[in-house]
């Protein structure tokens, strides 16, 4: 057979082999898995949760630092790194000698102050009875000058007759002036008496002013003395002992910190989220540290007023010309809820991950 037969049995029109329906279906379904795919992993909606989550988060709690409100050298430290303690026992004990000393030599200046007031009393005392003596010599002066007047009067009539002698007649006169003359001193001297009585009661005042000084040094120095003995703030798990036995450490020192066992979370939400969240919104808190399979639940308690960097100490300032745009976070605190008794095994500062559901819509 040659070559023009074999030409002429071809088909006169040639057309492709037109694709299955089902390919067609095919690739479009993988088309559409894979955008869905993609909206998934990036958590684009319609696959948005209901919830925000962060790994930016910390548990939190409020250590109590342990300070002596007294210097001296440290005696005697009576606890252990990380031990628990309760409230009031005592942690450490400082040299006590040169507070006792203060404490006797106070008791030593109100016993000094109370004395003196025994002393002021006798006095005032005395200077009453003096008054009555005063008062004794003022009748006895006013008795004599009557006699005196008296006699006088008796010598002035007898001188007009010349019964009596001139001389006689003078010495009446002489004894009035004497009698009036003790009459003014006795009364200066009860004057005197009486002011002696005024300066006893200032006397006395200002002794009862120094005794309550002197007892309000006493209870000072007492204490003084009760603070060597540092006792525990509260009660909570000891952190490290920075303070050594035989360390002179002064007022204000810290010496260690006690850690009570209450906890909460702080999470650093990012600020294009924190208008989803409210206070009471219910979280699930996962801590690393518990292995990230225990879940604890809590509630957002309270939303800081500004976001993390504002309460920096190295503060940005985008007025400087290098800036770049980063996302802030805002601190949000989470208290867990009650009778979870995996919150006793968590410790302040350990990392977590935390689900905050949304404000419903």
């Amino acid at each position: 057979m040659n070559t023009d037969e074999n030409i002429q049995t071809q088909p006169e029109t040639w057309q492709p082999k037109k694709k299955s329906p089902f390919k067609r279906l095919l690739i479009l379904a993988l088309l559409i898995a894979g955008v869905l795919g993609i909206l998934y992993a990036y958590q684009l909606p319609p696959f948005s949760p209901n919830y925000i989550e962060t790994n930016n988060a910390y548990v939190r709690g409020k250590p109590v630092v342990v300070s002596p409100k007294v210097a001296g050298y440290v005696q005697k430290i009576m606890v252990q790194d990380y031990e628990w303690v309760e409230m009031g026992q005592p942690l450490v004990q400082i040299e006590t000698d040169q507070y006792e000393m203060k404490v006797s030599q106070a008791k030593a200046g109100v016993l000094a102050q109370e004395t003196s007031l025994q002393k002021i009393k006798q006095a005032q005392t005395s200077a009453v009875a003096n008054v009555a003596v005063m008062d004794a010599n003022i009748a006895s002066a006013r008795a004599s000058l009557d006699n005196a007047r008296v006699a006088y009067a008796r010598m002035a009539e007898l001188i007009k007759i010349d019964a009596v002698s001139r001389q006689a007649y003078d010495d009446a006169s002489t004894n009035v002036k004497k009698a009036e003359s003790a009459l003014a001193q006795a009364l200066a001297q009860k004057k005197n008496a009486e002011q002696e009585i005024g300066n006893v009661v200032v006397n006395e005042k200002s002794n009862l002013v120094a005794i309550d000084n002197a007892k309000a040094g006493l209870a000072l120095a007492e204490l003084e003395l009760s603070y060597t003995t540092i006792k525990a703030p509260v009660s909570g798990r000891l952190g490290e002992i920075t303070a050594k036995e035989g360390q002179l450490v002064a007022v204000g020192t810290n010496l260690m910190s006690v850690v009570p066992p209450e906890h909460w979370l702080i999470a650093n939400v990012k600020e294009t989220q924190i208008g989803q969240i409210a206070i009471g919104q219910p979280a699930q808190i996962t801590v690393d540290a518990l292995g990230g399979k225990q879940v604890l639940t809590g509630k957002v308690v309270q939303i800081a007023p500004a976001t993390g960097s504002e309460f920096s100490a190295n503060k940005t300032d985008p007025s400087t010309g290098n800036f770049i745009k980063v996302a802030q976070r805002v601190p949000v605190k989470i208290a867990f809820d009650d009778n979870q008794p995996n919150v006793k095994e968590i410790s302040m500062g350990m990392s977590a991950v935390v689900k905050i559901e949304k404000i419903a819509k």
